[in-house]
C-alpha cells in the first residue's frame, strides 16, 4: 500500500508543525502585569466610588476620571518597547551571522537551560562510511555487496546509499543488474529491488534497517553485539534470507564537542536526540562529551527524569515532539538544534528553534533561528 499526501511519512510530519507552537515566556509575563493592574485599577475605583458615596458626590460625574484610571494603566506602550529592544538585538545577532525571524525568541534564548540537539548533519556531519560488515550467508562479501548495491538509489541516493556504493567502488564486486527498484521510505524501512548478479537467478534484495529486516528474516543469524555498537546497522535480505549487515559510522564534527562543552560550562544541559539503535547513540554521546544515560524512546517511563539524560535514542519526528512538550511542562526553558524535515516539529514547539546551516528549507522555516 502507498500513503500519499497528508498521509504519507512526510506529510504527517509537516502536519505536526501546524499544531506545534510554543507559549512564549515574554507573553505570559505581560500577560501577568496586565491582570496584577486589573486588579489594582478596580481595588481603587470600588474606592473612589465608595469615597464618592460617603461623600454624597454624583457617580456620574467621576466616570470620566475612572475611564481615564483604567487607560492610562494599561501598559500600551510595553509590547511595543519591548519589540523595539529585541529588534535592536537581532540586529548584533545578525552581525554574528544568527538570522532571527522570531523577536521573542530572543528573550527566551536569554533564560534557556536546556538543548535539545538532533545527532545526524547536526552533531555529526552526515557522511557515513562502512566501518564493518557481517556476512551470515554463503555468499562471498563481494557477492553480498554487489546485491546490496543493486538495492540502491542510484540517481537521488541517500547518505545509506552512498557509503554503500562508496564501498563497493573500493572494491572487485561483480556488477549487478536491476529491474522492479522500490525507493526506501521511512514507513517500510527498506527499499526493495529485483537484483541479478552475473548471470545468476534474480533474487528479491531489501536494503534497510537491521531492526526491521531482521523480523522478516526466516533464518536467525546471531549478530555480534560489538559489531552493532559500533555505528548504524544496515542490513541486506535476499530472498528472505538475512545476507549479512553492514555498520556505517558517521564522524562528530570537529567542532561539536566543543560547542557542548561551551553549553554546559554556561549551565545549559545538552541532550542528544537520534533515531540510531542505542548502542550507537551512547557511543556518539560519549566522543561529543555528553555524560550521563542514553536511553532508547520506548525504555523511558513516566518516572525517568529526561532532563538529566545524555541522550535519547530510536526517536522519530512524534518523538521528538513529545519529548520538546515533555520538558517545556517540567518548567525548563527548551532549545531545539536540527537541520532535517524530521526535526521541523520540535523546531517550532521549541521556545528557542535553531536551524543550522545545511538545514531544509522547512526546518528554517519552522525554526526561529538559523
Amino acid at each position: 500500500m502507498t500513503a500519499t499526501g497528508a498521509a504519507s511519512r512526510t506529510g504527517k510530519t509537516i502536519s505536526l508543525v501546524k499544531h506545534a507552537s510554543p507559549n512564549g515566556h515574554l507573553q505570559q509575563l505581560l500577560g501577568k502585569i496586565i491582570g496584577y493592574l486589573a486588579i489594582l485599577d478596580s481595588v481603587l475605583a470600588v474606592i473612589l466610588i465608595i469615597a464618592a458615596v460617603i461623600r454624597g458626590e454624583n457617580l456620574i460625574a467621576l466616570l470620566p476620571f475612572l475611564a481615564m484610571l483604567f487607560i492610562a494603566t494599561i501598559p500600551i506602550a510595553m509590547p511595543s518597547s519591548f519589540a523595539v529592544a529585541n529588534a535592536v538585538e537581532a540586529k548584533v545577532l545578525s552581525q554574528h551571522h544568527v538570522l532571527v525571524s522570531d523577536l521573542t525568541g530572543i528573550q527566551e534564548a536569554a533564560n534557556l537551560n536546556l538543548l535539545l540537539v538532533d545527532k545526524t548533519g547536526t552533531i555529526t556531519a552526515n557522511k557515513p562510511s562502512v566501518v564493518a560488515f557481517q556476512n551470515t550467508s554463503t555468499l562471498t562479501d563481494d557477492e553480498v555487496l554487489a546485491l546490496a548495491v543493486g538495492a540502491t538509489d542510484e540517481r537521488h541516493p541517500s547518505v545509506v546509499d552512498t557509503a554503500i556504493q562508496n564501498a563497493a567502488a573500493k572494491t572487485a564486486s561483480p556488477a549487478s543488474q536491476v529491474t522492479k527498484y522500490v525507493p526506501f521510505t521511512p514507513g517500510l524501512g527498506y527499499s526493495q529491488a529485483t537484483v541479478t548478479v552475473d548471470g545468476q537467478a534474480p533474487k528479491t534484495v531489501r536494503l534497510g534497517a537491521y531492526r526491521v529486516l531482521s523480523a522478516q528474516a526466516e533464518n536467525t543469524p546471531i549478530i555480534s553485539r560489538e559489531i552493532l555498537s559500533r555505528g548504524r546497522s544496515v542490513a541486506v535480505l535476499a530472498d528472505n534470507q538475512l545476507l549479512g549487515v553492514y555498520i556505517l559510522q558517521d564522524q562528530p564534527r570537529s567542532t561539536s564537542r566543543q560547542a557542548i562543552a561551551d553549553l554546559q560550562q554556561r549551565g545549559i544541559q545538552v541532550i542528544m536526540l537520534t533515531g540510531d539503535h542505542q548502542p550507537t547513540a551512547a557511543t556518539i554521546a560519549g566522543e561529543v562529551g555528553l555524560s550521563g544515560q542514553v536511553l532508547s524512546f520506548s525504555d523511558i517511563t513516566d518516572t525517568t527524569d529526561i532532563g538529566q539524560l545524555a541522550g535519547i535514542a530510536d526517536v522519530v519526528p512524534e518523538n521528538k515532539l513529545a519529548i520538546t512538550k515533555q520538558l517545556q511542562s517540567a518548567g525548563y526553558i527548551v532549545g531545539m538544534t536540527g537541520d532535517g524535515v524530521n526535526d521541523a516539529p520540535a523546531l517550532k514547539q521549541a521556545d528557542v528553534g535553531i536551524a543550522v546551516e545545511n538545514a531544509v528549507d522547512l526546518a528554517k522555516q519552522s525554526a526561529g533561528w538559523c
